[in-house]
């Protein structure tokens, strides 16, 4: 098990790498991660943070935890890149997230996938939290090239989320956006794909749901006036 702390904090750039060694902070050495659990734990932070969890490094059988509470900034989490994920659990809760007016162009990123990650569950959840990021097609959340895998995104009372998920395959999704404004959803080239979207008492709800194959994708809205939309 490893675990990292940051907390009441002010700085530019934290690095988390997370890979081979003992305290699990490496700079991108190549490895593997088997059997552990790996947990971070970021409260009342101020700045700049980057997580990364797979990169270079195959983790096999494990649990992430990420919990990120009352954090201003920008924050980047990679996961899955440049190193496979299989057979684990990967857990992301963001509380309470704003943007830092200063620096506009990043805003909070979670990355899923840019490696595969197969055989494995994921969970993402999103609360009191606004992403504003000034970057056209910059993803709150990204997930791609996640096979044999359950994933679950929560956003709930936050502003300006983007969810892009592409690539996905033999999959099971479940996206839920409750109470929030300016939500973005982006779905393409999915294949043995089910899947939900619902989004209750949202406003600027936006969606666009491409190249289905084998897919079953079912989508409520209530409050933005779409109730059913069916895609086979």
């Amino acid at each position: 098990m490893i675990n990292n702390m940051v907390k009441n904090s002010n700085g530019s750039i934290h690095e988390i790498n997370q890979a081979t060694d003992a305290q699990g902070l490496t700079a991108y050495y190549p490895g593997s991660i088997q059997g552990s659990m790996l947990n971070n734990d970021i409260n009342d932070f101020t700045g700049n943070f980057l997580i990364n969890q797979g990169r270079g490094t195959n983790i096999q059988g494990s649990m992430l935890n990420n919990e990120i509470d009352n954090y201003t900034g920008n924050l980047l989490i990679n996961q899955g890149y440049g190193g496979n994920i299989q057979n684990s659990v990967i857990n992301n809760a963001l509380i309470n997230f704003t943007q830092d007016d200063n620096n506009p162009s990043d805003g909070l990123r979670i990355s899923q996938g840019l490696a595969p990650i197969t055989n494995s569950v994921i969970n993402n959840a999103v609360i009191n939290s606004n992403h504003q990021s000034t970057v056209s097609g910059a993803f709150s959340i990204s997930q791609n090239r996640v096979d044999n895998s359950c994933i679950n995104n929560l956003v709930y009372g936050s502003e300006d989320n983007m969810l892009g998920q592409f690539g996905l395959t033999n999959s099971q999704i479940c996206n839920v956006s409750l109470f929030s404004n300016d939500i973005y959803l982006h779905e393409g080239y999915l294949s043995g794909v089910n899947g939900c979207w619902i989004a209750i008492g949202c406003n600027d709800y936006q969606k666009m749901i491409t190249n289905l194959t084998d897919t079953n994708f079912f989508c409520l809205t209530i409050g933005n006036h779409e109730i059913f939309d069916l895609r086979w």
